[in-house]
This record gives C-alpha cells, structure tokens and sequence, in this order.
C-alpha cells in the first residue's frame, strides 16, 4: 500500500512539472495557449490529483479533481479549435521588433544571418 512519502512525492513532482511550464512560458520558449503547455497543466494536475488520493485528503481530491477537468476541458477546445495563434506584440515588443529587422536588414553580417552590435545579438530570419 502506497505511504504518506509517496504522495509527497508525486505532490512534489506534479509541482516541478507546473512550475517548469510556467517557468519556460515566462522565458517565452513554450507559449500559453499551445499543445504543450495544455499537456503539462493537465498531467500535473493528474499527477497532483493522485497523490491527494494516496493521501486520503478528501477536499484536496475535490479540488484538484476538478482542475483535472478544468486542464482536460482546455485540451479539448485547443484539440477542436486548433492551437491558436499567439498574442499579437505589445507596443513596446512592436518597436523592438522593428528596430531588429531594421538593423538586420541594414548592417547584418554577410551571409551569416546575424547582427552583432555592442548591445546585441540578432539573428536575422
């Protein structure tokens, strides 16, 4: 029979994997409202959910329950409406934008792709 120390554990683990998502969605490397960042929501509620059975906490397993289908929920809409295109830029992130691919265009560096500056590195699509 499972113990205590194992729901911890699986408690722990769904924690790491919530915080890697939003962590690598901070650093714009997974964006919000994609595939991946929905499979990792959900898994670590699963996971949360679980160890809350192991544990026998009846109002945590009603809640995290209840995010189980909540992640679930938002699977299905990206799965029936397709992964939406990301947000459009900020004002701020509009002007950067600009000022790379004007730099890019002007003084990039033959061939390579890239810009190099004393402030930044660019590297030009």
């Amino acid at each position: 029979m499972p113990s205590t120390q194992d729901a911890g554990t699986l408690f722990a683990i769904s924690i790491v994997v919530l915080v890697t998502a939003i962590a690598f969605n901070r650093v714009s490397l997974l964006p919000a409202h994609g595939y991946a960042f929905a499979i990792l929501h959900f898994l670590s509620a699963l996971i949360c959910c679980l160890s809350s059975c192991l544990a026998g906490i009846i109002p945590a397993v009603v809640i995290t329950g209840i995010w189980v289908f909540a992640a679930a929920g938002a699977l299905l809409r990206l799965r029936h409406s397709g992964a939406p295109s990301p947000p459009p830029p900020r004002p701020g992130e509009r002007r950067i934008l600009r000022e790379c691919q004007r730099r890019c265009s002007t003084n990039s560096m033959p061939g390579t792709g890239l810009l190099a500056s004393s402030r930044i590195l660019v590297i030009c699509a």
